[in-house]
């Protein structure tokens, strides 16, 4: 397999590195860097549900269960993208902007969708 590795500036000093295996007289530099930032906010969002939501292992083996258990992390997913893309933040006049912790809206999503046991609710 013939690969390639593109660089290109993402800012002033900063640069990124691609590898790729398209054809470079179809997919010039340009080309390739307006694929890359297209496809950014797909790749973060892969990467919040493989890590974040715990989408990168199963407990079972079963297809069934698996198919089972990615449509509860994308429900997961989709829920905590939705009130952390509705959520209102005010604005202050401080040196940084706030803004939401994916990790924690996570956590905080999962708690709410899993059914109170017994032993929960005598906490």
């Amino acid at each position: 397999m013939k690969l390639r590795i593109v660089r290109f500036p993402i800012a002033d000093g900063v640069y990124e590195c691609v590898v790729t295996n398209l054809p470079r007289d179809e997919f010039p530099l340009e080309r390739i860097q307006k694929l890359y930032f297209s496809r950014w906010g797909i790749e973060t969002s892969f990467r919040k549900l493989k890590y974040t939501v715990g989408l990168s292992n199963f407990h079972t083996y079963k297809s069934e269960y698996v198919k089972q258990e990615i449509w509860a992390r994308m429900v997961t997913y989709n829920l905590t993208e939705t009130l952390v893309n509705h959520t209102v933040i005010e604005k202050r006049e401080t040196k940084h902007s706030y803004k939401i912790n994916f990790s924690s809206a996570v956590h905080i999503c999962r708690s709410f969708l899993r059914p109170a046991t017994e032993e929960n609710q005598s906490m």
